[in-house]
């Protein structure tokens, strides 16, 4: 064998173990839009992290209160609707905050008191709501970073990849997190909650990654399986799996310090700081940068999804900057929720109204009485279903 047949096996080897533990694809994206020149001539972990180092242009914004109880109640509502009483549903409804589809089901079978069984709910549409609203999201925040001469956002490592362990940029290195809660109730004694705290050391750890995650990133590349779905099937098993699992591997201490996170009830000031941003936390996760990068890593999705239906599929426009898909056999929802207002932009007056109505929603999920209850383990079963609940 000659040497320069050897070395070229040895590089065809290394490509392919390179390409398999990076997802399928990631070598033809990075001549692609990893290629893109920015304004600024920046590319890759340079362009992000020059980002990072300019996201003060939209931590405000993100960091109000306003949008954290907007993203916060659109994901509680959605999670926990079949599983809050007639009484709370009422009640919601008459706040304009009842969602249309349930991101969760409850068993028809489970009729225990105090217990309710949910599954995920991949058969009615909140996979499209979920998609929907996160594309918003990022043409929100390209609108704010383009204000500010910054932007688009891009996906993990602007290659999008999800970063293998010791790969992707350096501030995509997994961080050592452990979650622990503040007790509203009683500051000396954080809630610990053992098996979450176990479960979140798992997702973290390289196995993890070889074992769910690489997968995962190649079975929703796999235009074959994409084709087989509908757009609300690949919303809800996006979200309740590789996304959920992101989130929590990602997950870090807020970066003002803090070490102890909000729990669900606790909608204190306090956790208003720009610098409460853990991913862990509905009301902080799209805080910070790598909420994007993730998110925009699952907006790819549904263009490859897109690309897999082709013409079975059409586009149409929509007046918040970005493309969405027709009602059709692939496409359940002509119009997906997004909470009570939809995107407009509101006034400060109005603002503060809507916040005032999200806190009488936030009362009727968590009734006062009741509200310090539910840091107790042994009523596990009554607590408000967050991402913390949903990491399988």
């Amino acid at each position: 064998m000659s040497h320069t047949f050897a070395r070229e096996r040895r590089m065809s080897r290394r490509r392919f173990v390179w390409s398999t533990a990076s997802g399928l694809g990631a070598v033809a994206v990075m001549s692609g839009p990893a290629a893109k020149m920015a304004t600024d001539g920046l590319t890759g972990c340079d362009y992000l992290k020059d980002l990072a180092d300019n996201w003060n242009i939209v931590r405000p914004l993100l960091a109000s209160r306003y949008h954290r109880l907007k993203n916060c109640f659109f994901h509680y509502v959605r999670n926990n609707w079949s599983g809050l009483s007639d009484q709370q549903q009422q009640g919601i409804k008459a706040l304009s905050w009842a969602a249309p589809r349930a991101a969760m089901n409850k068993a028809a079978w489970d009729r225990r008191a105090g217990r309710t069984a949910l599954f995920w709910a991949t058969d009615n549409g909140s996979g499209e709501d979920f998609l929907f609203y996160h594309r918003w999201m990022i043409a929100m925040v390209n609108e704010a970073l383009a204000k500010g001469g910054k932007g688009p956002l891009e996906p993990w490592s602007d290659k999008d990849v999800i970063p293998p362990p010791k790969g992707g940029c350096p501030d995509e290195q997994v961080p050592d997190f452990t979650p622990r809660f503040a007790n509203a109730s009683d500051p000396s004694k954080p809630i610990d909650i053992p098996w979450l705290q176990l479960r979140v050391k798992e997702m973290k750890a390289p196995g993890f990654y070889w074992s769910k995650l690489n997968w995962w990133g190649q079975d929703f590349r796999d235009r074959s399986y994409l084709k087989s779905l509908t757009l609300g099937d690949l919303g809800s098993k996006l979200e309740m799996g590789v996304h959920n699992q992101m989130h929590v591997r990602w997950s870090a201490y807020p970066s003002n310090g803090h070490q102890l996170i909000r729990d669900e009830p606790d909608f204190r000031a306090k956790w208003d700081h720009p610098g409460y941003d853990t991913l862990f936390d509905e009301y902080s996760s799209h805080v910070g940068p790598i909420f994007y990068r993730l998110h925009k890593w699952i907006d790819n999705r549904i263009e490859d999804w897109a690309e897999a239906h082709g013409k079975d599929v059409s586009r149409v426009s929509t007046p918040h900057g970005f493309d969405w898909f027709q009602r059709g056999r692939w496409v359940d929802v002509a119009t997906p929720w997004t909470g009570a207002w939809g995107f407009d932009h509101a006034s400060p007056d109005e603002e503060k109204k809507r916040v005032a109505i999200m806190l009488q929603v936030k009362d009727t999920m968590f009734p006062p009485e009741t509200a310090l209850l539910r840091v107790s383990p042994a009523v596990r079963e009554q607590r408000i279903i967050s991402l913390r609940d949903m990491i399988m």
